[in-house]
């Protein structure tokens, strides 16, 4: 079967930075709670479903795809916005506080859905609080991606009408 609008696909995905070369994220590896590296879990997504949940030029790269099937892209992700570089307070954001800069934190947002963050480091200005670029660790790089397609098949009446694949985690 082919990737194509109403399919579930299931891939791995490798993120690199297109200039260096340097991986950033992988679908193939993952960390348990001890630190030890363990097999990681594919993507799961309902194709031209979810809205944002594909960059476009992943999108086309998969459409007409079937199982096996690699594709490459290049996408430009989105210029970091300033504003979104903004000093909080270490009781709201406890997870936060006293990280070195530079450390790269997945953490609940203010929408509510998970995010990466980058602590840049303690506020001078303001003690007790800490300086976090919301913009996320990829804003304003040229990603190269990889994706090896896992499995297609057709959507499930109730995925389509909820706009999301269930992968069989905890979705329904």
């Amino acid at each position: 079967m082919q990737v194509q609008e109403g399919t579930v696909v299931t891939f791995h995905m490798d993120t690199k930075d297109a200039r260096t070369g340097e991986l950033l994220e992988t679908s193939r590896v993952d960390v348990d709670d001890d630190g030890a590296e363990c097999p990681g879990e594919p993507l799961v997504v309902l194709f031209r479903g979810e809205k944002d949940r594909l960059h476009d030029e992943l999108e086309a790269a998969l459409f007409h795809q079937e199982e096996g099937a690699r594709v490459n892209c290049q996408v430009q992700t989105q210029p970091p916005d300033p504003d979104d570089v903004r000093s909080v307070d270490d009781a709201d954001w406890p997870e936060l506080a006293g990280l070195p800069s530079g450390e790269i934190v997945v953490c609940e947002l203010d929408d509510g859905e998970p995010g990466a963050v980058v602590v840049c480091g303690p506020d001078p200005q303001k003690p007790g609080h800490t300086i976090v670029d919301f913009n996320g660790p990829l804003a304003g790089r040229l990603l190269a991606i990889e994706a090896e397609v896992v499995s297609v098949r057709r959507a499930l009446p109730e995925e389509t009408r909820a706009g999301q694949a269930f992968d069989g985690e905890d979705d329904e």
